[in-house]
């Protein structure tokens, strides 16, 4: 563990964030990230993922997350998952979600096109305590990387939401829990010469994961939030962003006939025609980005970006129809209706 003296504190995290700012904006990243790499930076901000201090950490973990987004092969140089796991699980109940919210977008742009990371993701063991965080747990095995996702991914569907936290961010933590979900169980990494994609969606079904993300297409009599989807696809909720990430991660995880059962009985079928009918009037019918074919003004900004959003939902959506289609009986169904 990394105690770092409450009086350089704010030195520290000052230093990370001029690391984050002159290797992401400068007109000199690249020469930056070269440096950063050569004396051995990334190594020393993996570490701090282990410091006893919050702010620290949660630092850290933008400055990786940026690093890791914008330079691939940084990625392949990241071996701190134990670190980054124990971390989601500390934080699993906290009062303050951003520290959450970065670990999960840090896990998320690992994962991504890079089969190994995906595996050492799951390997990964929940070893560091939040108390002590150099000291393993006592009794009973570590949680692994799966089940720490499992728990946040259950814990923020709860009607009422973890202390001091607002829906809002409850529902931002769960749309990057769907995102580490699709990432780790999609076969994009082409170098690699096999996946494990097709397992761990598997092992998430195995689980019970299907049930978190889809169980009934409306929150139950007493307004509990049944599902993710239950959540993103009322009638009365706003946004799209949880909408596409509850769906790619269906998407990802229908890879065979028992799964996609899961999902049917669920009320997927059901919740991709909703889709279907509400995002095809919406979509842009030229490339300036027009919404309505009615209507030849110039769309607004805030009308451009609802459009393309609308339009990459409706291409996942359309996805999860191609994977439930490997179930003759739903093709079949699908054309009669």
């Amino acid at each position: 563990v990394i105690d770092v003296n409450e009086l350089n504190v704010g030195t520290c995290v000052d230093s990370i964030e001029q690391i984050q700012t002159v290797c992401e904006t400068s007109n000199e990243r690249e020469r930056y990230r070269s440096i950063l790499e050569r004396e051995m930076g990334l190594l020393t901000l993996q570490s701090l993922l282990s410091c006893s201090n919050e702010r620290v950490v949660s630092s850290s973990l933008a400055c990786l997350g940026s690093l890791m987004q914008n330079t691939f092969s940084f990625r392949e140089d990241f071996k701190a998952f134990d670190r980054l796991v124990s971390i989601l699980s500390n934080h699993t109940h906290s009062r303050d979600s951003t520290i959450l919210q970065r670990a999960l977008t840090l896990a998320t742009v690992l994962c991504t096109k890079c089969e190994p990371n995906k595996n050492s993701f799951l390997r990964a063991k929940a070893v560091y305590q939040r108390t002590k965080m150099n000291t393993p747990p006592t009794s009973g095995d570590a949680p692994g990387g799966s089940a720490v996702l499992l728990q946040n991914l259950s814990t923020w569907l709860l009607t009422t939401p973890p202390p001091a936290a607002s829906n809002m961010a409850s529902d931002v933590i769960l749309g990057h829990c769907c995102n580490l979900v699709a990432s780790l169980c999609k076969y994009d990494d082409f170098r690699a010469e096999s996946s494990s994609a097709n397992e761990t969606a598997s092992m998430f079904y195995r689980a019970g994961i299907v049930p978190l993300l889809m169980n009934g297409n409306t929150n139950d009599d007493t307004g509990n939030r049944r599902s993710v989807c239950a959540v993103a696809f009322q009638d009365s909720y706003e946004g799209i962003e949880l909408q596409i990430s509850a769906m790619a991660a269906v998407r990802a995880l229908c890879v065979n006939d028992d799964i996609v059962q899961s999902f049917v009985a669920g009320g997927v079928l059901e919740l991709v025609a909703k889709v279907l009918k509400e995002t095809a009037s919406l979509l842009p019918t030229n490339e300036a980005g027009t919404v309505s074919t009615c209507d030849t003004s110039t769309p607004t900004a805030k009308q451009q970006e609802e459009a393309r959003s609308r339009k990459r939902l409706l291409s996942i959506t359309l996805g999860v129809i191609r994977n439930l289609c490997g179930n003759d009986t739903i093709k079949t169904n699908l054309c009669q209706d």
